[in-house]
Protein backbone atom coordinates (compact mmCIF):
# COMPACT_ATOMS: atom_id res chain seq x y z
CA UNK A 1 0.00 0.00 0.00
CA UNK A 2 1.35 3.20 -1.17
CA UNK A 3 2.53 6.32 1.26
CA UNK A 4 -0.24 8.60 -0.20
CA UNK A 5 -3.13 6.00 0.64
CA UNK A 6 -1.90 5.29 3.81
CA UNK A 7 -2.42 8.66 4.28
CA UNK A 8 -6.05 9.51 2.82
CA UNK A 9 -6.99 6.37 5.39
CA UNK A 10 -5.59 8.56 8.04
CA UNK A 11 -7.03 11.48 6.76
CA UNK A 12 -10.55 9.60 7.43
CA UNK A 13 -10.18 8.25 10.52
CA UNK A 14 -9.43 11.67 11.54
CA UNK A 15 -11.98 13.17 9.97
CA UNK A 16 -14.49 10.84 11.58
CA UNK A 17 -12.24 11.24 15.24
CA UNK A 18 -13.63 14.39 14.96
CA UNK A 19 -17.00 14.05 14.27
CA UNK A 20 -17.07 11.38 17.33
CA UNK A 21 -15.51 14.01 19.36
CA UNK A 22 -17.89 16.46 19.16
CA UNK A 23 -21.01 14.03 19.39
CA UNK A 24 -19.13 12.93 22.65
CA UNK A 25 -18.79 16.64 24.11
CA UNK A 26 -21.21 18.48 22.07
CA UNK A 27 -24.67 17.19 21.34
CA UNK A 28 -27.36 16.21 23.77
CA UNK A 29 -28.56 12.70 23.92
CA UNK A 30 -31.20 13.57 26.17
CA UNK A 31 -33.18 16.42 27.74
CA UNK A 32 -34.89 16.47 30.71
CA UNK A 33 -37.27 18.90 32.91
CA UNK A 34 -38.04 17.75 36.39
CA UNK A 35 -40.50 20.51 38.18
CA UNK A 36 -41.12 19.53 42.04
CA UNK A 37 -43.26 21.81 43.78
CA UNK A 38 -42.64 20.71 47.28
CA UNK A 39 -39.06 21.79 46.83
CA UNK A 40 -39.99 25.37 44.88
CA UNK A 41 -37.26 23.98 41.88
CA UNK A 42 -37.54 23.30 38.63
CA UNK A 43 -34.24 21.39 37.29
CA UNK A 44 -33.50 21.66 33.15
CA UNK A 45 -31.00 18.97 32.32
CA UNK A 46 -29.25 18.21 28.99
CA UNK A 47 -27.10 15.14 29.16
CA UNK A 48 -24.38 14.66 26.43
CA UNK A 49 -22.85 11.30 26.16
CA UNK A 50 -20.11 11.35 28.72
CA UNK A 51 -21.26 14.77 30.73
CA UNK A 52 -24.21 16.07 32.00
CA UNK A 53 -25.55 20.41 31.99
CA UNK A 54 -27.78 21.20 34.91
CA UNK A 55 -29.80 24.26 35.93
CA UNK A 56 -32.59 25.32 38.65
CA UNK A 57 -35.00 27.48 38.13
CA UNK A 58 -37.95 28.74 41.44
CA UNK A 59 -41.17 27.55 39.89
CA UNK A 60 -42.28 31.07 40.74
CA UNK A 61 -39.87 32.79 38.81
CA UNK A 62 -41.41 30.71 35.76
CA UNK A 63 -44.91 31.84 34.05
CA UNK A 64 -44.92 29.79 30.27
CA UNK A 65 -43.43 27.25 28.01
CA UNK A 66 -43.19 28.63 24.95
CA UNK A 67 -42.57 27.26 21.29
CA UNK A 68 -40.00 28.52 19.11
CA UNK A 69 -38.75 28.53 15.29
CA UNK A 70 -35.77 30.06 15.16
CA UNK A 71 -33.16 29.97 12.22
CA UNK A 72 -30.63 27.54 12.09
CA UNK A 73 -27.09 27.65 11.81
CA UNK A 74 -27.15 25.20 8.69
CA UNK A 75 -30.15 26.15 6.69
CA UNK A 76 -32.97 24.47 7.92
CA UNK A 77 -34.77 25.87 11.41
CA UNK A 78 -35.12 24.95 14.80
CA UNK A 79 -38.05 23.91 16.84
CA UNK A 80 -37.26 25.43 20.12
CA UNK A 81 -39.16 24.90 23.89
CA UNK A 82 -38.14 28.41 25.87
CA UNK A 83 -39.81 28.72 29.58
CA UNK A 84 -39.98 32.39 29.82
CA UNK A 85 -39.80 33.41 33.27
CA UNK A 86 -41.86 36.20 34.90
CA UNK A 87 -39.43 39.00 35.11
CA UNK A 88 -37.87 37.66 38.33
CA UNK A 89 -34.87 35.48 36.10
CA UNK A 90 -33.44 34.59 32.77
CA UNK A 91 -35.78 32.59 30.38
CA UNK A 92 -34.70 28.90 29.75
CA UNK A 93 -33.69 27.05 26.92
CA UNK A 94 -35.65 23.06 27.58
CA UNK A 95 -34.99 21.38 24.15
CA UNK A 96 -34.83 20.99 20.63
CA UNK A 97 -37.40 19.35 18.56
CA UNK A 98 -37.82 17.83 15.23
CA UNK A 99 -41.21 18.13 15.19
CA UNK A 100 -43.49 21.36 16.08
CA UNK A 101 -46.53 18.83 17.23
CA UNK A 102 -43.93 17.15 19.70
CA UNK A 103 -42.93 20.75 20.74
CA UNK A 104 -46.24 22.00 21.31
CA UNK A 105 -47.39 18.60 23.28
CA UNK A 106 -44.67 19.21 25.88
CA UNK A 107 -45.33 22.49 25.94
CA UNK A 108 -48.85 22.13 26.70
CA UNK A 109 -47.94 19.60 29.65
CA UNK A 110 -45.47 22.34 30.92
CA UNK A 111 -47.97 25.21 30.66
CA UNK A 112 -50.38 22.98 32.67
CA UNK A 113 -48.10 22.21 35.31
CA UNK A 114 -47.11 26.02 35.93
CA UNK A 115 -50.85 26.73 35.38
CA UNK A 116 -52.01 24.14 38.50
CA UNK A 117 -50.53 25.09 41.96
CA UNK A 118 -52.09 21.80 43.33
CA UNK A 119 -50.26 19.56 40.52
CA UNK A 120 -47.12 18.54 42.53
CA UNK A 121 -44.92 17.04 40.09
CA UNK A 122 -44.06 17.39 36.81
CA UNK A 123 -41.70 14.90 34.44
CA UNK A 124 -40.86 15.85 30.74
CA UNK A 125 -37.89 14.11 28.88
CA UNK A 126 -36.81 14.41 25.46
CA UNK A 127 -34.29 11.82 23.68
CA UNK A 128 -32.73 12.87 20.84
CA UNK A 129 -32.15 8.97 19.23
CA UNK A 130 -30.63 10.23 16.22
CA UNK A 131 -27.08 11.36 18.13
CA UNK A 132 -27.50 7.47 19.95
CA UNK A 133 -27.90 6.23 16.55
CA UNK A 134 -25.08 7.80 15.14
CA UNK A 135 -22.19 8.14 17.50
CA UNK A 136 -22.69 3.82 18.10
CA UNK A 137 -22.17 3.54 14.62
CA UNK A 138 -19.27 6.34 14.52
CA UNK A 139 -17.26 4.88 17.57
CA UNK A 140 -16.85 1.27 15.90
CA UNK A 141 -16.22 3.19 12.87
CA UNK A 142 -13.43 4.87 14.09
CA UNK A 143 -11.78 2.37 16.15
CA UNK A 144 -11.81 0.08 13.29
CA UNK A 145 -10.03 2.62 10.95
CA UNK A 146 -7.31 3.57 13.94
CA UNK A 147 -6.66 -0.37 14.04
CA UNK A 148 -6.02 -1.08 10.45
CA UNK A 149 -3.95 1.91 10.07
CA UNK A 150 -1.48 0.77 12.70
CA UNK A 151 -1.93 -2.99 11.36
CA UNK A 152 -0.79 -1.43 8.09
CA UNK A 153 2.00 0.64 8.86
CA UNK A 154 3.37 -2.42 11.73
CA UNK A 155 3.01 -5.20 8.50
CA UNK A 156 5.08 -1.98 6.39
CA UNK A 157 7.69 -2.48 8.37
CA UNK A 158 7.90 -5.73 8.97
CA UNK A 159 7.55 -6.69 5.37
CA UNK A 160 11.19 -4.99 4.42
CA UNK A 161 13.99 -7.61 3.90
CA UNK A 162 16.76 -7.49 6.61
CA UNK A 163 19.75 -6.87 4.45
CA UNK A 164 21.82 -9.48 6.73
CA UNK A 165 19.74 -12.21 5.31
CA UNK A 166 20.11 -11.42 2.13
CA UNK A 167 23.78 -11.88 2.02
CA UNK A 168 23.62 -15.06 4.01
CA UNK A 169 21.24 -16.38 1.54
CA UNK A 170 23.50 -15.93 -1.40
CA UNK A 171 26.30 -17.14 0.28
CA UNK A 172 24.54 -20.20 0.93
CA UNK A 173 23.16 -20.52 -2.94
Amino acid sequence: MSILKIFVVFGFAVALALLVGLLLFDAPLEYGLDCNRFAGVCTFSQRLLIRSKTGQAKIGSLRQAEVRVVPGRRGSPRIIISVRSNGAGPDWFFADYSSQGEAEADAGKINRFLQDPSDGRLLVTRTVKGIYLLAWILIPVVAALIVAIAALLLSRRRARPDPESKRGNQVRG
